[in-house]
């Protein structure tokens, strides 16, 4: 049987047809929001009589509670991304990551759900995008995936250079490379620092740029894929003497 209308009182188990329209959506998505939220109060509400031992649960209990009330909070913000509706959509992807690293421990899928959650606010509110990106990066940090932060925190670097923040994209240049530095990738590094000379130069920090183009240009002639770039770099650094 195809869903045609939502029953905002019902709790369904599977999303409905996609050719329903935005607002239809939208209700679907806060009733899941309003499930996962009760389960989280009811929750609060056992474990304080177990704390005055006026009731008995399971041990295992509250952990499958969690991944259900998980759950809800994706399937909602896959809802909300469906109408629309970015900034709904990151806050509820938001709070499964949030659940998933406190409640959970489990640091690596907090940090997926908190790029999800950037990735959705990108789209609307881009000094959003970047705090949940941030807080991925955190999670890949506590988990030791250190190349998976270099690549979120490329991003977060990217986003400012858009907008012209420099000086805030040299600092998050600055932390992808030794990200990536601390997993040997070697080649992602050299461009991030290319990309702080770039920046550096922009912002009128000559000395600075040039010292480091220089610097580049000498790791440049240690690799096989960019030694062909190191008279570039020396090239630069040059010029940025003569501007001094």
């Amino acid at each position: 049987i195809k869903i045609t209308q939502i029953d905002i009182n019902r709790n369904y188990t599977t999303m409905p047809e996609f050719t329903i329209d935005r607002v239809t959506w939208k209700k679907y998505a806060e009733r899941l929001l309003n499930q996962a939220r009760n389960g989280i109060v009811k929750r609060r509400n056992q474990k304080s009589k177990r704390a005055i031992g006026t009731s008995n649960f399971l041990e295992n209990a509250p952990t499958l509670y969690i991944e259900e009330d998980i759950s809800l909070y994706i399937e909602a913000a896959q809802a909300f991304q469906i109408c629309g509706d970015w900034i709904d959509a990151a806050e509820a992807y938001s709070q499964a990551a949030l659940m998933n690293g406190s409640e959970l421990k489990q640091d690596e899928e907090a940090a997926i759900l908190y790029t999800e959650a950037g990735l959705c606010a990108m789209k609307s509110d881009a000094n959003e995008g970047v705090n949940y990106f941030k807080k991925a990066v955190s999670q890949y940090c506590d988990c030791n995936k250190y190349d998976q932060a270099g690549r979120i925190c490329k991003w977060i670097a990217e986003s400012y250079e858009e907008r012209q923040q420099y000086k805030e994209a040299i600092e998050e240049y600055k932390m992808t490379m030794k990200y990536f530095q601390a997993k040997n990738i070697t080649y992602q590094a050299l461009n991030c620092e290319r990309k702080v000379a770039y920046l550096q130069y922009l912002v009128g920090e000559y000395n600075e740029a040039s010292l480091l183009y220089k610097a580049i240009g000498m790791k440049d002639l240690d690799y096989n894929l960019t030694k062909y770039n190191a008279h570039n770099s020396f090239f630069k650094s040059a010029l940025l003497l003569l501007a001094l």
